[in-house]
């Protein structure tokens, strides 16, 4: 689901007003934690990744994680149904 901008920047306002209260080194691992309720949630992460990279660093590179996961997934499937 593509989130309209109104309801993304509240979303990432939440991450960010939550930002300050985690230790840093630990503050990859929320980023990746709120990324994975968005998709949980049903959110398209693809279609709102502008927006989600320019909000933090964290953000950037925890998507980046994110999507590498849901591609490797994507293609771990496709190999399994080749061979069914």
């Amino acid at each position: 689901m593509k989130l309209n901008d109104t309801d993304l920047e509240a979303l990432i306002s939440i991450y960010s007003a939550a930002k300050p209260l985690i230790p840093e080194k630990e503050r990859l691992h929320w980023a990746e934690v709120f990324l994975d309720r968005l998709d949980d949630y049903g959110i398209d992460l693809r279609a709102n990744s502008e927006e989600i990279v320019d909000a933090c660093n964290y953000l950037d590179k925890a998507l980046d994680m994110l999507l590498s996961e849901h591609d490797e997934e994507s293609w771990e499937a496709a190999d399994e149904e080749d061979w069914d």
